[in-house]
């Protein structure tokens, strides 16, 4: 068994570079929120005029006579300062729940897990930053606004920001943050005057769970997605498959997951080509990427090393070795399950506009270009805040294995009628579900 996490962590403060400040007088935009976090766009006011630059004629037309100079104030030191990039990053602050990992410590697992294991390039970032104390009450309270005014997603409401970034009493005073990439089409892009269009989907269980049973007819991704009624996406092992009708299935399903954000995009761009053509464009796009790029093949890796056994098959091994087994302190399965719910971003440059040759971009290694025709590709991976034990998970995982064994969703035995919407589902849905995924059925 792999050691625990509590031995292997080293504290945050001995590695970490010392944060930069961001200021009390940004302005945040709500840019949208997820299960654990909420995401800002940065707005920084423009500098007030100096007033050494005011010219010779205006000074003299004051009626009182120039005063003395003043001696100087001895300098003091400035505090650290955010980059000079905030126009290409965004603000992610963490909500106050007890399975959400503190940003201290979420920089340190950034660094020294995930960075060493996927590579600097093909991650969105993870810069810790210093927060003014207003910032997090002002963020919350324009939270409770948008309750107020019924425009906060329903399912987020009632959840609010962590104050300070970990359990300490006399951490009150250090509330943090984190800069990511912008990854969105309005992310500011001096290098291209075309349009940009920006996609995300998350690659979920790129290998099949180890306790599904032998015979499996659904990957763990598509047995519950049935268990749970939820419409067909596309099948995760498509998406590391060899073969071509594989992987145009999957990169339509993606495009058809995105079509809200997409609609919302042209019309901020005031886009004028039609929407089926874009959509056609950004499949064929996807498609080329997929084909090439290695990173979902290192992410199918990766989650296959770090749980070969399965959370069931952890437990057999721990009484089987007379051992038993600390489920909490697994450090391997923490980083399994984080990378089976990571999320890939994914620009493309120039699509939203006219054609043009474009540039080379990041394909997925941060070196060769993946989108082998006209458009520029930038695809990195975010999300990857290690999964604590807290809160229940670990219950929750367990317990969804058993359901999906037990209920038959792996091997497509369910009961008829489990589904009170079978008779709703088209003919490709029947059919995909009768026959179940396509890399384990042949």
């Amino acid at each position: 068994m792999s050691s625990s996490a509590t031995e292997q962590q080293p504290k945050p403060d001995a590695i970490l570079p010392v944060p930069p400040l961001l200021p009390s007088n940004v302005t945040l935009e709500y840019i949208a929120e997820g299960a654990a976090n909420v995401i800002y766009r940065i707005h920084v006011p423009s500098p007030p005029p100096d007033p050494s630059s005011s010219s010779s004629s205006t000074i003299a037309s004051s009626s009182a006579p120039p005063s003395p100079p003043s001696p100087p104030s001895p300098p003091s030191p400035p505090p650290p300062q955010p980059p000079q990039t905030l126009q290409t990053r965004l603000l992610r602050l963490r909500k106050a729940l007890p399975s959400t990992v503190p940003n201290l410590q979420s920089a340190l697992h950034h660094l020294t897990i995930f960075q060493p294991l996927l590579g600097r390039d093909n991650l969105i970032g993870h810069d810790l930053v210093r927060l003014a104390p207003n910032i997090i009450r002002d963020a919350n309270d324009a939270l409770r606004v948008a309750e107020a005014t019924e425009t906060r997603p329903p399912k987020r409401r009632g959840v609010y920001l962590a104050t300070v970034d970990d359990d300490d009493d006399d951490d009150d005073d250090k509330p943090y943050g984190v800069l990511v990439r912008d990854m969105t089409s309005a992310a500011h892009d001096r290098s291209s005057s075309s349009s940009t269009i920006s996609l995300e989907f998350k690659p979920k269980w790129l290998a099949q769970s180890p306790d599904a049973p032998a015979g499996a007819k659904r990957c763990r991704t598509c047995a519950l997605l049935r268990a749970r009624r939820k419409s067909r996406s596309f099948c995760p092992l498509d998406l590391v498959s060899e073969d071509e009708r594989d992987l145009r299935d999957a990169a339509g399903w993606i495009v058809v997951g995105n079509r809200k954000r997409l609609q919302q995009q042209r019309q901020q761009q005031q886009q004028q080509q039609d929407s089926k053509e874009l959509e056609e464009r950004l499949q064929d796009t996807l498609v080329s990427w997929l084909r090439h790029t290695p990173l979902l093949r290192r992410l199918r890796e990766l989650q296959r090393r770090f749980d070969p056994v399965g959370i069931l098959g952890m437990e057999v091994v721990g009484r089987e070795a007379g051992t038993g087994l600390d489920m909490t302190t697994d450090w391997d399965f923490l980083k399994a399950m984080t990378l089976r719910d990571c999320t890939v971003f994914f620009k493309i440059h120039g699509i939203g506009g006219e054609e043009d040759e474009g540039e080379e971009g990041n394909d997925g290694d941060g070196k060769d270009r993946a989108n082998r025709n006209r458009y520029r590709v930038e695809a990195r991976i975010g999300d990857l805040d290690l999964k604590s034990p807290q809160g229940g998970k670990l219950t929750y995982w367990k317990a969804v294995e058993q359901e999906l064994i037990s209920g038959g969703w792996y091997m497509g035995t369910e009961e008829e009628g489990t589904n009170d919407d079978d008779d709703d589902d088209d003919d490709n849905e029947r059919e995909h579900r009768r026959q179940g995924c396509k890399a384990l059925t042949g």
